[in-house]
């Protein structure tokens, strides 16, 4: 019966591994997307972001986030003025 719970726990892993690794590639996809469109136009707002890359609003705030956060992008200037370097 160990044998057993040891077989299903390294299943379990090897699942979970595989999905993390789905879910990281799915945010590199993801973040490509938005950096792509800021290169069309640096002033795109969030909202337009959202609208052109299908994603809601939320998870295009976090997207933005985790690229600052990681200095692949930066935004200049006020929320309606500015616009979006990236790095």
């Amino acid at each position: 019966q160990e044998k057993g719970q040891e077989k299903g726990q390294e299943k379990g892993q090897e699942k979970g591994q595989e999905k993390g690794q789905e879910r990281g590639q799915e945010n590199i996809d993801k973040c490509n997307i938005i950096i792509c469109l800021i290169k069309n136009n640096h002033k795109i707002t969030r909202n337009e972001l959202s609208n052109l890359s299908g994603y809601s609003e939320k998870q295009v705030r976090n997207i933005l986030e985790m690229l600052k956060k990681t200095g692949k992008l930066k935004r200049v200037g006020s929320t309606k003025t500015g616009y979006w370097k990236i790095e």
